[in-house]
């Protein structure tokens, strides 16, 4: 009994040799040896760095197109792309190319204030305040299978406030402001 077991054993290690000495595994690049016949040996490696995409800001422009202001608040939204390569989470920063502190809309001189908010799904419900040029963590719904959306859809929203008090306030002419979006590995 104790016999069969050894040669059992023994099989199984000879069965494990037999497939480790098969099996592809990177070698050390080596150079061929002078013969008859020659081998020589090299690795190919590479890495895919984590990268991300933002995309359907069009949507965005559309719905951040107020017109002429009469009355009340300007408020517009709109689902955005944010694509990653990587395990779908991210930070983001949001800015405008305002001089002055927070977020502003201006005409030459005349700055109305306006409040950025955002979320990392595809609704209102639940967004954040941005601070202006400050990150906001913790997003991770980022979407992994299309660059564009086009598979898994859209997977953030932001969203833009302009106070009727504050409007009312401003000074006659065109209003306009550039938002950034800036999104970087968690």
């Amino acid at each position: 009994m104790k016999r069969s077991l050894n040669i059992h054993f023994l099989s199984y290690i000879v069965l494990a040799l037999i497939i480790a000495s098969t099996s592809k595994t990177l070698a050390t690049t080596a150079d061929g040896t002078l013969g008859a016949t020659s081998t020589a040996t090299i690795d190919v490696t590479f890495s895919i760095p984590e990268k991300f995409a933002i995309s359907g800001m069009a949507g965005l422009s559309t719905a951040l197109s107020f017109g002429v202001w009469t009355s009340g608040d300007f408020s517009g939204n709109a689902d955005i792309c944010i694509y990653s390569n990587g395990d779908g989470t991210y930070q983001i920063t949001i800015s405008d190319n305002s001089v002055a502190d927070g977020f502003n809309i201006v005409n030459g001189g005349s700055n109305i204030a306006m409040t950025i908010r955002f979320n990392d799904t595809t609704t209102t419900s639940g967004n954040v305040a941005a601070s202006d040029g400050t990150i906001l963590t913790g997003q991770t719904n980022a979407n992994a299978s299309a660059s564009d959306c086009t598979i898994g859809g859209n997977s953030a929203n932001v969203e833009v406030l302009i106070s009727g008090s504050a409007i009312s306030a401003g000074s006659e002419g065109s209003y306009s402001s550039e938002i950034t979006l800036f999104i970087e590995p968690a």
